[in-house]
């Protein structure tokens, strides 16, 4: 391919990173509303392999390619994948936090 072609393929990704960073928001919404439903749907395995690998784009974008859109891109695409990790860990924490309260109040003659 051309060197003419490389800046619309570049801008083509950056539009798949918004579009990529986009689709996380109406997920991240139903995550923060819905815990219960958020950990019997997400796999925290999944979503942490799927970041670390756009971690690696990125470094990979970064310290290889060198190309700004390319970074902004996968940058973007990352962070809509660490927050839905964001999400799903607060939706753990919330459905761990009743059997935690129990076990503690056990713990301290409480119950």
């Amino acid at each position: 391919m051309g060197p003419a072609i490389h800046p619309l393929l570049s801008a083509g990704y950056l539009v798949s990173g918004f579009v990529m960073a986009g689709i996380y928001v109406p997920q991240l919404v139903r995550g923060w509303r819905n815990p219960r439903a958020t950990v019997l749907a997400q796999s925290l395995s999944s979503w942490t392999v799927w970041a670390a690998c756009r971690v690696v784009a990125l470094l990979y974008g970064c310290l290889v390619i060198g190309d700004l859109l390319f970074i902004l891109a996968v940058g973007l695409d990352l962070l809509g994948r660490l927050a839905v990790l964001a999400v799903l860990l607060r939706a753990m924490w919330l459905q761990a936090w009743p059997r935690r309260g129990r076990a503690l109040a056990r713990l301290w003659g409480l119950s």
